[in-house]
């Protein structure tokens, strides 16, 4: 969070639910309905790089709404050829 209490994306707009935790359930529903299989598979992915949960409490994990927003935006990025 910045001094005023306002969190900015990476295009420096705001971005209220960047510190938002979301469960596995929500992480896969944001990801188009992956299963949670396939975000074990992904958690355990060298090559995709997805996010680790920001927090584990009683077993459970939880990312932030903004690490998982910029793990999409990096991967939306075109390949420079």
């Amino acid at each position: 969070m910045h001094r005023h209490g306002h969190v900015h994306g990476a295009a420096g707009a705001p971005a209220a639910d960047d510190e938002v935790l979301l469960t596995a359930q929500q992480v896969c529903a944001r990801l188009g309905g992956i299963s949670a299989m396939t975000l074990w598979r992904w958690l355990g992915s060298e090559d995709l790089q997805f996010p680790q949960p920001t927090m584990r409490i009683n077993n459970r994990r939880y990312w932030s709404a903004g690490s998982i927003r910029d793990w999409l935006a990096h991967r939306q990025k075109p390949i420079a050829a």
